[in-house]
């Protein structure tokens, strides 16, 4: 069972459909007969969450949970017949160091690097995080700022993403930012620029879900997809009349996201462009093209010359869009059946031609 829970996980988010995978993930967290898989299953919401969804809330609310269930469960601790013991022990300390990355606070933090030591010893990253911890107090510093050091792993220095895989974890950190702006004691700058890094993160995400379909021969499901947009607007639309916030960012903002949905509900209806999208090599800005011309050869023109306007993906050009493998299977199978009707004369022709000479003699 266990084995199924996470099969079913993986190939789900293989196949883009991470809708379906937050909702399986739910569904078994709930109804899965024993606690055990129950942790399983939550364990993959959490993980779906912060490397798929970019929901950094509902990966926090995911962990505490699975820790929940661990907590007010020991004996799952022990190891049971449906989990051994050092599978169980590994379940609960990533379960805190997940919740680390999604920490608000310091207390937050320092908490769950605890938790794992009824379970384990302390580890090289715990004391390394706990150190950097201490370093931020003894500056009088906030956890926003520790917030945003994480963050510069996934921005350099021009505010743009490094690379899509970076793309959930950002979206992760900046909508914690937003959310939780009063308790960081946010300064309008930051505010700003958390906006700014979400829609950006919310767009690059999208981006990378439809890569991993066109990586896995499926084509993307616009239904798998919009939910991210529309959670992302839902959030940046509470800062509308905040006096934190530079409103004409905050409509910027708005105004990407809406285009960038449309794009993919455009660009999810078009097979045809996304089977030469997700075959091409290099970059494939799914959501940052011009948009496509109505007649194929527009299409293929348009694809030559895609150009990023908010998300950098870091990746080399689109170059040399390769021929349909669709095109190949339609001219072989052309082939096949003219060679076909030959091999069928041929063979007529000669039985027409022993029963004429037999005839003869």
């Amino acid at each position: 069972m266990r084995d199924y829970i996470n099969d079913t996980f993986i190939r789900l988010t293989q196949e883009g459909r991470i809708k379906d995978a937050v909702a399986f993930c739910e569904r078994v967290g709930k109804e899965a007969p024993y606690v055990e898989l129950r942790c399983v299953a939550l364990k993959n919401l959490a993980e779906c969450h912060f490397f798929f969804t970019g929901d950094g809330e509902a990966c926090r609310e995911a962990n505490l949970r699975g820790l929940k269930l661990m907590e007010d469960n020991p004996e799952i601790l022990e190891g049971t017949e449906h989990m051994a013991k050092p599978l169980a022990t590994r379940m609960y300390s990533d379960f805190c160091e997940q919740f680390r990355a999604v920490a608000v606070s310091f207390e937050e933090y320092e908490e769950h690097c605890e938790k794992p030591l009824r379970v384990r010893s302390q580890n090289a990253t715990e004391k390394r995080g706990l150190k950097a911890v201490e370093e931020l107090k003894s500056q009088n510093a906030g956890w926003i700022e520790n917030m945003f050091i994480v963050l510069e792993q996934y921005f350099p220095q021009s505010q743009t993403l490094t690379s899509n895989a970076a793309a959930a974890q950002g979206s992760c950190l900046t909508q914690l930012i937003l959310l939780n702006r009063r308790s960081l004691r946010t300064k309008p700058l930051d505010v700003n620029f958390a906006l700014q890094q979400y829609m950006n993160c919310t767009i690059a995400n999208a981006e990378k879900l439809i890569q991993t379909c066109g990586k896995n021969n499926c084509p993307p499901d616009s239904d798998q997809i919009l939910f991210l947009f529309d959670r992302a607007a839902s959030i940046i639309e509470t800062f509308r009349g905040d006096r934190q916030a530079d409103q004409p960012t905050v409509e910027k903002c708005l105004e990407s996201l809406a285009g960038a949905r449309a794009h993919v509900q455009e660009l999810c209806a078009r097979t045809a462009v996304l089977t030469e999208l997700e075959r091409a090599k290099g970059r494939a800005d799914y959501l940052t093209m011009e948009k496509i011309e109505p007649d194929f050869d527009g299409q293929m023109e348009a694809l030559r010359n895609i150009s990023l306007k908010e998300v950098d993906v870091g990746q080399p050009a689109l170059i040399d869009l390769p021929v349909d493998p669709e095109t190949d299977h339609k001219i072989g199978k052309f082939f096949r059946r003219v060679l076909f009707v030959v091999i069928i004369f041929a063979a007529a022709w000669v039985i027409w031609k022993l029963n004429m000479m037999s005839l003869t003699s």
